[in-house]
């Protein structure tokens, strides 16, 4: 009979130190600075097993204590439960109002030179860097450090990012994997791990960092690393979690802005197209209307003649102000494409107004259309 009691009492001292631990633990994890939703799923499924097993474990004198054991570990779960989803949301919602920020009017260049900084600002990271994905190589492009000096830890790598590095997706690096599989990544020991790119952990103090691929049209365009060398908060998987969700918000923000340049682009494409066409219907001389129409194949070279005849004697009355100008620049030797750059339009500007004038003069060709010009402006006599 005593021997019973003593095992009791034992049992119940092994159920209170089990409990009193993992309540320790869950904690730690509830005062943290930082959330690590795995750790907090180990825990929330550790201590839903503890009623299960110190109600099979205890003997039946010890039961009520085992019984407020198994109800406080019920109570335990459901904090840590509300923490991860509240810290979650949280991150959620930050990220969301970042992305919302930068993305109001901005363009496809502006977002790349402001996304590490948005990345520290919506997911709480030191430091933040983004990178082009470039065939079968990576390039650093922007980094972005949260109040660092220049005695800071890891200050060295701006100065190795100031050249253009280029770094290869070879087999076995971390980021090979993560273009490859477009999935984030966590390195908790970046400085023994061997799937690191030596230079820019060293360089940079990292001992752990996240990172995610920027997809875009089903590509991967870039990357996104973050990590916290200065505050040195532990990364856990729900930054490698929130990293991916900028990541994808971002693409979503940026293929919006290359959308809106694109289309903005092409509307002042077409708007200088027409405000070069000098051409409209109040503007048809009916004679070159008529001389338009005569010139047809069936013409003999009597008609023809007929035709030269007239263009000289109408001369450069019937093209526009704009006609005229290309004309006498014409009548210089200027090419097209000097042309262009004289008047500040595009080279096939140029070449459609030299068409018109052809068809209005008409002209077989250009050295035809200036001897008109010249003809019309007296300077032809002037050279005799």
């Amino acid at each position: 009979m005593r021997s019973t009691a003593v095992l009791a009492r034992q049992r119940s001292a092994e159920v209170k130190t089990r409990v009193g631990q993992l309540m320790a633990d869950a904690r730690d994890v509830l005062a943290g600075d930082s959330v690590d939703d795995e750790r907090s799923r180990e825990l929330h499924g550790a201590l839903g097993l503890v009623p299960a097993q110190v109600l099979g474990e205890t003997p039946e004198d010890a039961l009520p204590e085992a019984a407020d054991a198994a109800a406080l570990s019920g109570l335990i779960q459901g904090r840590l439960r509300d923490h991860v989803v509240e810290a979650r949301s949280q991150r959620f919602g930050r990220v969301q109002d970042v992305l919302a920020e930068i993305g109001r009017g901005t363009s496809p260049s502006e977002l790349i030179a402001l996304v590490a900084q948005a990345l520290c600002r919506g997911c709480g990271f030191d430091r933040a860097l983004v990178s082009r994905v470039e065939g079968s190589s990576w390039v650093p492009a922007v980094l972005h450090v949260e109040g660092g000096t220049p005695d800071s830890p890891g200050s060295g790598l701006a100065g190795l990012l100031s050249s253009e590095l280029a770094i290869p997706l070879t087999s076995g690096l971390a980021e090979t994997d993560l273009v490859r599989r477009r999935a984030p990544l966590l390195v908790s020991d970046a400085q023994n791990d061997p799937r690191t790119f030596r230079p820019l952990v060293e360089t940079g103090a990292s001992s752990a960092y996240v990172a995610a691929p920027i997809v875009v049209d089903h590509r991967v365009i870039g990357l996104l690393h973050a990590d916290n060398v200065l505050s040195g908060r532990v990364l856990t998987g729900m930054d490698r979690e929130m990293v991916q969700v900028f990541a994808d918000g971002f693409a979503r923000v940026y293929e919006r802005a290359a959308l809106v340049e694109r289309v903005a682009r092409q509307r002042d494409q077409i708007r200088a197209t027409f405000s070069d066409v000098d051409f409209g219907f109040g503007e048809l001389d009916p004679t070159a209307v008529r001389l338009s129409r005569a010139c047809s194949p069936a013409l003999d070279a009597g008609a023809v003649r007929v035709v030269s005849t007239a263009v000289e004697a109408q001369g450069t009355n019937g093209l526009t102000s704009r006609e005229r100008e290309i004309l006498a620049l014409l009548a210089t030797g200027a090419t097209n494409s000097q042309i262009a750059e004289r008047l500040v339009v595009s080279e096939s500007t140029v070449k459609s107004h030299v068409k018109r004038i052809l068809r209005k003069l008409p002209a077989a060709n250009r050295a035809e259309a200036v001897y008109v010009y010249l003809r019309q402006t007296g300077a032809l006599e002037a050279r005799r």
